[in-house]
C-alpha cells in the first residue's frame, strides 16, 4: 500500500501476505504430518501444563474424578502401592547402602537445613512446645543438683521428679496433648 504521506521509498513497499491453505483430506482417518511450527507449539504448550502449580492442581482434580478415584484404589491394592514402597525404604534403610546413603544425606548443607527446618516446624506446635517444657524442667532439675552435690543417680531421680511434675502442671491447664 502506498500512502502519500510517507516519504521513505523502503516504507513504501507493497507488501504480499500469502496464507498456508491445508492439502484437503481425501476422506482417510490418516492424520496429516505435523509442521514444525504446530509441533513447536504441542511442545510449549504441554511444557506450560507442566509447570510446578498446574502440574499439582491438575492432579488434584484427577485424583477426585470416578476414574482417579478407580486408579488410586487399584494402585493401592497391587503390589506397587504404600505398603510396598514402606516395605522397601524399610529393608533399604536397614542395608548397609541405606545406611550410608542416609549417613551422608545427614552430613550434607542440605540433609541439615532440611533437619532444621523439620525441627523448627515441630517446635511450633502445641506437641513441640511442650515436649520442650518438659524437658527443659528435667535438665534444669537435673544440673540444679548435681551443682548441689548429689550424685549423678540421684541428681536423674530429680530431673524425672521435675519432668513429672511439669507434665502434670500442663495437663491440668489442658495444654498437654495426652500422650
Amino acid at each position: 500500500m502506498i500512502d502519500p504521506l510517507i516519504k521513505d521509498t523502503h516504507e513504501q513497499i507493497t507488501t504480499e501476505t500469502t496464507e498456508f491453505n491445508a492439502p484437503e483430506s481425501s476422506g482417510s482417518v490418516e492424520p496429516l504430518p505435523l509442521t514444525l511450527s504446530v509441533a513447536h507449539q504441542q511442545t510449549d504448550e504441554k511444557k506450560a501444563s507442566f509447570a510446578p502449580g498446574k502440574r499439582r492442581s491438575a492432579q488434584k482434580a484427577y485424583r477426585k474424578t470416578v476414574k482417579g478415584r478407580a486408579v488410586q484404589k487399584a494402585y493401592r491394592e497391587c503390589g506397587k502401592g504404600p505398603a510396598a514402597k514402606r516395605e522397601y525404604n524399610t529393608k533399604y534403610f536397614a542395608s548397609d547402602k541405606g545406611k550410608a546413603a542416609r549417613a551422608k544425606y545427614f552430613a550434607s548443607d542440605k540433609g541439615k537445613a532440611a533437619r532444621a527446618k523439620k525441627d523448627a516446624r515441630y517446635a511450633a506446635t502445641v506437641k513441640g512446645k511442650v515436649t520442650r517444657a518438659i524437658s527443659n524442667a528435667k535438665s534444669n532439675a537435673y544440673r540444679s543438683a548435681l551443682n548441689k552435690g548429689f550424685s549423678e543417680k540421684e541428681a536423674r531421680k530429680k530431673g524425672e521428679s521435675a519432668a513429672d511434675a511439669k507434665k502434670a502442671e500442663l495437663l491440668s491447664m489442658r495444654r498437654c496433648p495426652d500422650s
